[in-house]
């Protein structure tokens, strides 16, 4: 893996990024177990879709969760458990502040304090697996806190790395354009056309990459108008291919419930989305975007 045995390389983030979910995530899994075959001190964060409900978790668990991986590591070094544990309880609501904060003091400090007795031979590595899953704005954050760390890291001898991986909307692609110095990026291509799933994904990508390139208020209103434009148009969709299609009387028995049936669940369904979605926007205003 070329991460690991190019320890002169000047790179400090490699983004691996393709249009497939499914693919990406398969990469990220990968580079995870390949650096645990090769006895590296890893530390690991896997994103999923449940952070695109709760936008602040991803600011206030991501630093803590790369420490917790770090200290438990079967090749960390002893003193680097006792610094992260020993920062946590002299400051347990490093958490709670900005990722800078969190960075220095939960990552860069501790390794800095113990490079002496880490292995000058492998890096210190962390991954990052489908940062899509952020928003866009949390990605950039994290981007940049993450390149500083590293930064820090390689000025203080220690050889540090990141690997991300994550859908390549171009505005995740482009939040690696400010650090070109300090990046790789690899496009990678689809490895299962096979799948449903990822043809579907596949399909949309054009889509999607559309909408997060537009202001935070288009993209809410093109989830909004999707969301219910896609509950308010199945029923009649539904019914109008039973009844194209099946033969009769079954046609007219399934057209007939989808148009009797489909409307009250989908209304329970309408209600529940639209709870969500005002969760996800009050949280949004409630948070503070430092964190």
């Amino acid at each position: 893996m070329a991460i690991i045995s190019a320890n002169n390389d000047n790179d400090l983030v490699y983004f691996i990024h393709s249009i497939s979910p499914s693919d990406v995530r398969a990469y990220g899994e990968s580079a995870a177990k390949t650096c645990q075959e090769e006895h590296v001190l890893l530390a690991s964060v896997f994103l999923r879709r449940l952070l695109t409900v709760f936008p602040a978790e991803a600011k206030r668990r991501l630093v803590p969760t790369l420490a917790y991986q770090l200290a438990v590591s079967p090749y960390a070094p002893e003193e680097l458990k006792i610094e992260i544990l020993g920062a946590l309880y002299l400051e347990p609501d490093i958490p709670e502040r900005n990722l800078a904060n969190q960075f220095e003091k939960l990552i860069v400090r501790p390794l800095q304090n113990v490079s002496g007795s880490l292995n000058a031979n492998c890096p210190v590595v962390f991954v990052l697996d489908s940062v899509q899953n952020m928003d866009c704005d949390t990605v950039e954050v994290v981007l940049r806190d993450l390149a500083w760390a590293l930064g820090r890291l390689r000025h203080e001898g220690v050889n540090a790395k990141a690997v991300i991986t994550g859908v390549g909307y171009q505005r995740i692609v482009s939040a690696f354009t400010p650090i070109p110095t300090i990046t790789r990026a690899f496009e990678a291509p689809i490895t299962n056309p096979s799948s449903f799933l990822s043809r579907t994904r596949a399909a949309s990508f054009s889509f999607l990459n559309w909408k997060y390139g537009r202001s935070e208020f288009v993209q809410r209103a093109v989830e909004v108008g999707s969301f219910l434009g896609i509950f308010t148009g199945l029923p009649p969709a539904i019914s109008l291919v039973g009844m194209t299609l099946l033969p009769s009387p079954l046609n007219v028995i399934i057209g007939g419930s989808a148009l009797i049936f489909l409307p009250a669940c989908m209304g329970m369904g309408i209600s529940v989305g639209i709870s969500v979605l005002a969760y996800r926007e009050m949280s949004r205003l409630i948070w503070p975007r430092s964190i």
